[in-house]
């Protein structure tokens, strides 16, 4: 058709509001203009805090001896325990003992947590085990530290907790069988480091595909199936400074929203702190808001509606 025929597409009309005041439904006040920046700025928002190592972490510089600052000596030894206790059982089923078996000790532990951390490191921690061995393919520290055979075996028997009572824990904390090390390396990662003024609470969908009954599925994440953590991590370094797992309808909220529940629980640490949250629409809401400025709180929040 003709350009004398083609209807001009119509403009998008911005609605001027002639009130400086307006009212929402439950008498929220909003202003339709931005505060005056002469105005002198209220005390929670005057916020220079400087973020870094907190504690015997300031005084580290090498990269083992902060390592077990987050994994201490006595969670490596709590691991090793359950592992043995699980591999006496697996080697049972074998006719013969061979070193592929055998038990394990904190050394050999240590060694396989650094090849996990590598593989993550060198985003290959979801390539099969006999490619990372593979020294034409891979580097060689795999092959230096166990076989591949050894380094399954060892991955099909880590156990954070005791067996015998985990059915009872189970009951009523779907987190037990990890519990006792989810909880330490938390603390730790609280403990060691001080955010910044700005921190931001949100959800991250770690891919697991394995059988666990708080496992989501969300189509529009990279990984689809996993569990969700919701973490607070400082704005300025991207550090996390606190978790918690959403465990599904099994989550006790105390009859709070659960928004409003991992809000508060995640930045207990810093209530009275002058901290500002950033949140994105799921966590965000008004009477959220106005509840955190008040004590024991006192923090500020910036949010999407």
């Amino acid at each position: 058709m003709g350009s004398e025929h083609e209807v001009p597409p119509q403009q998008q009309s911005i609605i001027q509001p002639y009130q400086n005041i307006l009212y929402g439904k439950n008498q929220h006040k909003w202003s339709t203009k931005p505060q005056d920046p002469r105005t002198r700025t209220a005390a929670r928002n005057v916020l220079h805090i400087v973020p870094g190592p907190a504690g015997m972490a300031k005084d580290l510089s090498q990269p083992k001896d902060l390592f077990y600052l987050f994994v201490e000596e006595e969670m490596i030894v709590v691991i090793v325990k359950y592992m043995n206790a699980e591999i006496d059982i697996k080697n049972n089923k074998y006719k013969t003992s061979k070193y592929t078996t055998t038990q394990t000790s904190a050394n050999e532990m240590k060694a396989m947590l650094g090849l996990l951390i590598q593989s993550a490191g060198l985003n290959s921690n979801h390539l099969p085990t006999r490619t990372l061995f593979d020294t034409l393919r891979s580097v060689k520290t795999y092959k230096a530290c166990m076989s591949a055979e050894r380094f399954d075996f060892l991955l099909s028997c880590m156990r954070f907790d005791d067996r015998n009572t985990r059915q009872e824990r189970w009951v009523s904390d779907r987190l037990a069988p990890i519990r006792y090390f989810w909880e330490q390396f938390i603390d730790n990662c609280r403990k060691w480091y001080k955010p910044s003024s700005y921190i931001t609470v949100d959800e991250q969908l770690v891919g697991f595909r394995r059988r666990c009954p708080f496992r989501m599925y969300i189509t529009n994440k990279p990984n689809k199936y996993g569990l969700k953590l919701i973490m607070v991590a400082d704005s300025s370094t991207n550090y996390m400074c606190n978790a918690m797992p959403y465990m599904g309808k099994n989550t006790n909220t105390g009859n709070e929203p659960l928004a409003n529940y991992f809000v508060k629980e995640l930045s207990k640490p810093y209530y009275g702190l002058n901290r500002n949250i950033t949140m994105d629409n799921w966590f965000t809401s008004v009477p959220l808001a106005a509840e955190l400025l008040k004590p024991p709180y006192k923090l500020t929040v910036v949010g999407t509606l």
